[in-house]
C-alpha cells in the first residue's frame, strides 16, 4: 500500500522530501554569504550598536528545521562574524504564529530574521510582519525566495548563488548596493 501511495505521488509531480533536502548549501556556507550580503545593505551599517541580532525562525518538531537552528547558532558562535563592525549574535525563535513572531522581534530586538526549513506555515504571513518591523529576511531554502523571503542562497550547478526578492527587500526597508544586485539572479515580482 505504502508503495503504492509513493508511485502515486511521483506520477502526479510531487515526492515525499526530508526538510533537510530544501537546503541546498550547507549553513555554515550560507551564513559567509550572509555575511557578505549583509554589507551591501546600507541599512545594516547605519543600524545603531555593536551587534546584529540574527532571529532564526525554525519548527521544533520538523528535524530539518531544527538541525538548521542548531547549525545556524553554532556557525555564529564559532566564526563570530562581523558585518560593518557589529558582530551577529544568534537568537532562535519557534515558528509559531505571526502575531507572535512580531512580539518576539520587539522583544529581542531582531534585525535579520533567518528562516529555516519549515512545514505547514505561510512564509508570506511571517512576510508581513518583518515588512511592517523592517527586518530583513534570509533564508537557504530558494522557493521562500519566491514566497517573499528577500533573499536566499541556492545552487547554479555546484557552486551557490545569491537569489533576491528584490521587491520583499525593498518591503522589508533594505537598501541594496547595485553592486550586489548584478551579482545575484533576482527572482519573485
Amino acid at each position: 500500500m505504502i508503495r503504492f501511495i509513493l508511485i502515486a505521488l511521483v506520477l502526479l509531480g510531487a515526492t515525499p522530501s526530508d526538510p533537510e533536502d530544501d537546503m541546498l548549501v550547507p549553513v555554515e556556507l550560507q551564513l559567509n554569504i550572509f555575511s557578505k550580503v549583509l554589507t551591501f545593505d546600507r541599512t545594516v551599517e547605519e543600524k545603531p550598536g555593536s551587534e546584529l541580532v540574527v532571529g532564526i525562525l525554525y519548527q521544533p518538531r520538523v528535524r530539518g528545521s531544527y538541525v538548521a537552528k542548531d547549525q545556524m547558532v553554532q556557525s555564529i558562535s564559532a566564526t563570530e562574524p562581523t558585518v560593518h563592525g557589529k558582530s551577529l549574535r544568534a537568537v532562535p525563535l519557534v515558528a509559531a504564529s505571526a502575531s507572535e513572531l512580531a512580539a518576539a522581534i520587539q522583544s529581542q530586538g531582531i534585525d535579520v530574521l533567518y528562516v529555516t526549513p519549515l512545514r505547514a506555515v505561510s512564509v508570506a504571513e511571517f512576510a508581513v510582519v518583518t515588512r511592517q518591523q523592517s527586518v530583513l529576511t534570509l533564508t537557504g531554502i530558494p522557493q521562500f525566495v519566491e514566497a517573499g523571503v528577500s533573499v536566499g542562497v541556492g545552487l547554479n550547478g555546484d557552486r551557490p548563488k545569491i537569489l533576491i526578492n528584490a521587491e520583499a527587500a525593498r518591503l522589508e526597508g533594505a537598501r541594496l548596493q547595485a553592486r550586489l544586485l548584478k551579482l545575484a539572479e533576482i527572482v519573485g515580482s
